[in-house]
């Protein structure tokens, strides 16, 4: 049986899921960011401790405006993939795809495909 999904996904928890994938990051339901790769860290110019805590939202250009209907058909469904502009610590804008996942245990992650 999976975990209660209102609950944050522990920093601690280890995912085989990942293991293969050079960028991810896990969040919540607030979408904020609870533990990242290294890899994306230094992707985005920033130390891990830097990214963890902030929303998806502090990444979108200043001007981009998210759509919450595809935040919503994620929770449903439990994935989906969109390709989304996020801003590096520079400010140069980079778009990437993301798979975005519900685990079993009721952790999210999303995947960067650079």
């Amino acid at each position: 049986m999976s975990a209660d999904p209102s609950k944050r996904c522990p920093r601690n928890n280890e995912h085989n899921e990942v293991a293969h994938d050079l960028f991810w990051v896990f969040f919540d339901h607030e979408r904020r960011w609870i533990k990242c790769s290294q890899e994306l860290a230094e992707f985005f110019g920033y130390e891990r401790t830097e990214l963890e805590g902030k929303t998806a939202n502090q990444l979108f250009p200043k001007d981009f405006v998210y759509n919450m209907d595809g935040w919503e058909q994620f929770l449903a469904e439990g994935q989906i993939a969109r390709f989304m502009p996020l801003t590096k610590k520079s400010g140069k804008v980079v778009g990437v795809w993301i798979d975005y996942k519900k685990l079993n245990d009721g952790c999210m992650v999303a995947i960067l495909k650079l």
